[in-house]
């Protein structure tokens, strides 16, 4: 183009010039003035070209493309969006001419710098420029750049406007802060590797022209957040829309709640179930929203952060991917991360699960009553005639006989025999052996376990009594072995869950069980025999302060054994002596009492004063000094003189 713009207009289409660029000559056909024309340009250009250097102009504080762009727009060229100009044409400047017919090429402009576009570039290898030019030009340059690298004298802050951040910044676009830029969850999910850009995603990812100058603000939907870049005179004005517009409560904020009576995994359990829709021991202490995939909605009577309406409609509380309720079990305190509207409500419902809950005192009498009369009265006869020979024998047990012993030698008392034992031994003719026993036995057993049991709290308390048993095994060949098998209890055991009703009765779930070893052992290993009773009982009503019996068993029990020599044994008087008589009666009588104290004493004094009696009882020091009175003299002053006159 340089060489076609010597030749006059009235000339230029019959010119002839031809470029061989492989050896780098230009061949002018024309008049004499004219090819010295066009030779002297040329020369002024091959001279201009000597002087061409490459010069690096640092940065500091902006970055390298835009700071590229600012210097091109203020050298009067077209800035071209930070991207890189055409490496394989540096001076443009210089084309070659186009061939005939053909428009011209080349991105030539006007401004301080000719083709600034083409001769400022980006270095690679730092925060820089490279600029192709003169030594008069590059001090231009410079002059450019020190007005452009300069420290941003906008300060950035960020505001939490909720869900409505796109549109405060929008309304305050309107009033003249700045520019808006947002960011939405699509793109936000496009990147999920901590801002890095791969090659590929490279132009999508470029910030727009509006970031790298004046006032901008950055919408983050997602977290409802806004970055502002401006003076502090533009962040006043913001922040006073924002809090003319009163949604900055609705910045996420996580808040601990200290429990002093609940419990804390229980109560975030509840709080789960009730406001985030999961189920009791959910997963729920992940202080990260949960990304991927679709999150089922949980059902929830709430309709969203705000509800319009009548005064007494506000803010209500609802589960959403914000809403976290950890429970921090070591500290026994809640954390809740929720909109900070929405903190105060969960304040007063955690306020009202975290109730002092009323103490029940139970005293429990297990009273077992028994009675057992046991009478026996037999007889043996051994009747033998004037011969010597035996007739009529009986055995009902009283006698040594065994299958050595022949019928007619005399019989031998037993001599473990209990009661009254008499015998005849030396008549030839009636031996008799009569023995007679009465027993009465008269048990009491009173059980009274005791215990402390918070409302809707379930408690047991046991005691047990143990005897050991033991096996016997026998192999073939070998003495047998007797081992230890373990032990068989006996006693009383109480579980019970008492629910306080509003009006003072007390709900009550219960079961108790009485069982004991009566009699001895009969052998070694072999414990005696266990007698059980157990009450149970779902549901049961019961007043405070007062005994109730709420179970009982009576049992009686009748037996009379008689054995005897058919016929004879039913002859009056006479068929005594073949007979054996065994008599039993027993009753046994059983009853739960129950006596529950509803403790409410905010001060315990309740349970202090309860205390004294068993204290008392077992003679255990309660721990506070005793406090002796002591005498202290008062010092009378001495009456003041009085002057006589």
């Amino acid at each position: 183009p340089l060489v076609e713009s010597v030749f006059p207009p009235s000339r230029a289409t019959s010119a002839r010039v031809v470029y061989f660029d492989d050896l780098g000559l230009i061949a002018v056909t024309d008049t004499p003035r004219t090819v010295m024309i066009v030779e002297r340009a040329i020369e002024q250009v091959r001279d201009q070209m000597l002087q061409v250097q490459f010069f690096e102009v640092p940065l500091r504080n902006i970055s390298a493309p835009a700071a590229r762009d600012r210097a091109i727009e203020l050298l009067g060229g077209a800035p071209s969006g930070g991207t890189q100009p055409n490496q394989q044409n540096q001076f443009p400047q210089f084309q070659n001419p186009a061939a005939p017919g053909q428009p011209q090429t080349g991105n030539r402009t006007s401004g301080l710098i000719t083709n600034i576009e083409a001769r400022l570039m980006v270095n690679a290898q730092g925060n820089a420029l490279i600029f192709s030019g003169r030594p008069e030009e590059l001090e231009l340059v410079r002059q450019v750049i020190e007005r452009i690298d300069v420290a941003s004298r906008l300060e950035s802050r960020s505001y939490d406007a909720g869900q409505y951040a796109e549109q405060i910044a929008n309304l305050a676009r309107g009033q003249g802060l700045g520019e808006v830029v947002v960011i939405d969850q699509e793109s936000q999910n496009q990147n999920q590797f901590g801002g890095f850009v791969f090659p590929g995603q490279q132009q999508q990812s470029q910030a727009p022209d509006t970031l790298a100058r004046g006032s901008r603000m950055i919408v983050d939907v997602r977290r409802g957040k806004i970055i502002y870049f401006g003076t502090p005179e533009q962040h006043a004005i913001l922040a006073r829309l924002i809090e003319d517009i009163g949604l900055e409560s609705e910045a996420v904020t996580i808040r601990a709640y200290a429990l002093q009576n609940a419990d804390a995994e229980e109560t975030a359990d509840l709080l789960r179930q009730l406001i985030l829709g999961q189920a009791a021991g959910g997963e729920g202490g992940s202080l990260l929203p949960t990304g991927g995939g679709q999150q089922q909605q949980p059902f929830n009577p709430f309709l969203g952060f705000q509800q319009q309406g009548g005064p007494d409609q506000g803010v209500s509380l609802f589960g959403d991917e914000y809403t976290q309720i950890v429970a921090d079990i070591a500290n026994n305190q809640i954390l809740v991360r929720a909109p900070a509207n929405l903190q105060p409500q969960y304040e007063r419902l955690i306020g009202d699960l975290d109730m002092r809950r009323q103490q029940v005192y139970i005293r429990a009498h297990i009273v077992a009553v028994s009675n057992t009369e046991a009478s026996r009265l037999a007889f043996e006869t051994q009747v033998i005639n004037a011969a010597g020979d035996p007739i009529i024998q009986t055995n009902f047990g009283l006698n040594r006989a065994d299958g050595t012993t022949d019928i007619s030698d005399p019989r031998q008392p037993l001599a473990n025999l209990t009661g009254l034992t008499t015998a005849v031994i030396q008549s030839k003719y009636v031996p008799i052996i009569m023995h007679a026993t009465a027993t009465d036995t008269d048990s009491r057993i009173v059980s009274s376990p005791q215990l402390l049991v918070n409302d809707n709290f379930e408690a047991s308390i046991q005691a047990i009594d143990q005897q050991p048993t033991t096996s016997t095994s026998q192999t073939t060949g070998a003495p047998s072995v007797t081992a230890f098998n373990g032990y068989e209890d006996a006693g009383t055991t109480l579980t019970v869950t008492p629910s306080i009703s509003s009006n003072g009765w007390i709900r009550m779930e219960y079961e108790i069980t009485l069982s004991n070893f009566t009699g001895v052992s009969t052998a070694d290993g072999v414990p005696p025999p266990k007698q059980d009773r157990t009450v149970t009982a779902e549901a049961v009503t019961i007043p405070s302060d007062a005994t109730i019996v709420v179970g009982g068993i009576v049992v009686e029990d009748t037996r009379n054994t008689v054995v005897k020599i058919p016929i004879i044994g039913d002859i009056p008087l006479i068929g005594h002596l073949f007979r054996d008589t065994n008599q039993n009666d027993t009753s046994a009588v059983l009853y739960v009492f129950i006596t529950p104290y509803i403790m409410s004493d905010p001060s315990f004094q309740d349970m202090r004063l309860l205390t004294r009696g068993p204290q008392s009882e077992v003679e255990f020091p309660d721990g506070v000094p005793q406090i002796q009175p002591r005498m202290i003299d008062i010092i009378s002053p001495a009456p003041a003189p009085r002057l006589e006159p």
